[in-house]
């Protein structure tokens, strides 16, 4: 039963964190940056999950998965309101910095439990979840980003998929 709640959290938390690198790129063409800003702005992404991975796992090692997935998550959604209450090309940048770290203290102790659940011959079977889980994720973020950015515009975008990992 643990995987499944594993499984369904970390699929919310991937939604919202996958919906914004649709939404991202696409408010910032919309709000007229050049194509090699949003390059830089869609690099933040991952500049600090490489530079603080190993930190993040000895952080988890110490203090256990449960403290880093929720600063995590809570990080998620922090960072994927700031475009909605500070709109402009300069939260597009601090967004994308703080989502990728912020995801990065759920992502790490999400594997890590995974892992740990039952024995040795449940941990495929685990593993396979985990994935379907972040595959529905990466299917329904961009699906509600789309959607929202249609039918609500870019901020309520934000606060949609902010809902998702407030859920998780």
């Amino acid at each position: 039963m643990a995987i499944y709640l594993i499984v369904l959290t970390s699929a919310l938390a991937h939604a919202g964190f996958g919906g914004a690198k649709v939404a991202l790129p696409l408010h910032a063409l919309s709000l007229g940056v050049d194509p090699f800003s949003i390059g830089v702005i869609m690099a933040l992404w991952a500049l600090c999950p490489m530079l603080i991975a190993l930190y993040v796992g000895r952080l988890v090692d110490r203090v256990g998965p449960r403290l880093p997935m929720l600063g995590g998550a809570i990080g998620v959604v922090v960072a994927l309101l700031v475009p909605y209450f500070f709109p402009g090309v300069a939260a597009l940048y601090v967004m994308s910095l703080a989502v990728g770290t912020a995801f990065q203290f759920f992502f790490v102790p999400t594997q890590g439990i995974t892992g740990a659940l039952g024995g040795p011959e449940d941990r495929a079977r685990n593993y396979s979840l985990l994935a379907i889980g972040f595959s529905i994720a990466s299917f329904l973020g961009p699906l509600i980003a789309g959607f929202s950015i249609d039918y609500l515009g870019y901020q309520a975008a934000y606060l949609m998929l902010a809902a998702c990992p407030a859920i998780a």
